[in-house]
């Protein structure tokens, strides 16, 4: 039997929405007794807990095992997962199983929430992580983002900084336009104060020195510009990499140009393959931080330009989604919003230096 702390419920008691009024719900024809509960349960936060719905998403895909689950609704503080709820319908009374259903949702290494909610509309279950367990506690706790005011003209230009990467969301940019988006994208590394503040400073340097040489197209195996980047970003990296073990006697010793570039690449895939414990910013920057590495290593090789993948600028588009989101309180759209990304393709224009 789970035992619940003494209380009332904390959210209203529940009452039916009007499909008419549903939530990130597009087809309200075949309403099932699930959405129901969980349109409830968005209400609330909204209403109750005054969780701004910029904070809130639902249908979010986890990784549990070997297979992908949807969470339900997740809720955002400072752009991380902060609360998973899991919503049974009304007449599931197994609380047990979906409690802990929630918490495997709250613990998976790209969730790593603080709560752990289940309801079905007549039950609230919070569960929070404490050390290394999840206690039940009357209630979620939630502190909203705090607004970090900024000066205008600072906000304007990194905003104008943000549009060109904005152009290519969801697209990819092709060869004759990637030397472009790479130098839009050495100003967005510059921003590091609004946009990269709780990545690792090495680990941000040594991006920011891999993306030089390809965004202005230094890219000759004896181009002293090139070697006065890569040189120094080395340093960077392998500083970076001390903090996870995974520097060997090889890495360390290092000399040609191309062999420390590769090294770099290797190590930064070992850690994309595993993530745990790490923000989600840090590992979208580790991944973006990949990908200029292959490129760079691709660049030496080959001496031009290649089409840049719609996954890696999705990827880039992550790393600018909390300045986006939470400074200015905007949402980018959901990919098959194809008339939200038209919207911003067209106020993000493509101005090429």
């Amino acid at each position: 039997m789970l035992l619940i702390p003494e209380g009332e419920m904390p959210p209203k008691p529940y009452y039916d929405i009007n499909p008419e009024a549903y939530i990130f719900v597009k087809k309200k024809e075949s309403i099932s007794p699930e959405e129901k509960v969980r349109q409830w349960a968005i209400f609330e936060l909204l209403s109750t807990y005054r969780i701004n719905i910029n904070n809130i998403n639902i249908e979010i895909p986890i990784k549990v095992g070997r297979k992908y689950h949807y969470a339900d609704i997740i809720v955002y503080r400072n752009h991380l997962p902060c609360i998973v709820i899991e919503c049974k319908r009304q007449d599931d009374d197994d609380l047990n199983s979906g409690i802990d259903q929630a918490v495997s949702y709250a613990t998976a290494s790209e969730i790593r929430a603080s709560y752990a909610v289940l309801t079905n509309g007549k039950e609230w279950i919070v569960k929070r992580r404490i050390n290394q367990g999840w206690c039940l506690v009357p209630d979620i706790e939630y502190e909203a983002d705090k607004l970090e005011l900024v000066e205008a003209s600072s906000a304007l230009d990194v905003i104008d900084k943000v549009r060109a990467i904005l152009h290519w969301i969801y697209r990819q940019v092709p060869a004759d336009q990637a030397g472009h988006f790479l130098f839009a994208l050495h100003d967005i590394m510059l921003c590091k104060r609004f946009l990269f503040k709780e990545v690792n400073d090495d680990l941000w340097l040594g991006t920011e020195l891999f993306i030089r040489p390809i965004a202005g197209k230094f890219w000759g195996k004896d181009e002293p510009y090139t070697r006065q980047n890569v040189d120094p970003a080395y340093d960077n990296f392998i500083s970076y990499f001390d903090r996870f073990g995974i520097v060997d006697d090889q890495a360390r010793s290092a000399i040609g140009l191309e062999s420390k570039i590769t090294i770099i690449k290797l190590r930064l895939e070992e850690l994309v393959k595993n993530t745990q414990g790490m923000t989600h910013v840090e590992v979208s920057f580790i991944r973006v931080a990949f990908f200029i590495a292959e490129y760079l290593e691709q660049s030496l090789k080959f001496e031009q330009y290649s089409d840049i993948p719609e996954g890696i600028v999705n990827e880039i588009v992550e790393l600018v989604r909390p300045f986006w989101e939470t400074k200015l309180g905007m949402r980018l759209p959901d990919r098959l919003d194809k008339d939200a990304i038209d919207a911003i393709h067209a106020w993000c224009p493509w101005n090429p230096r």
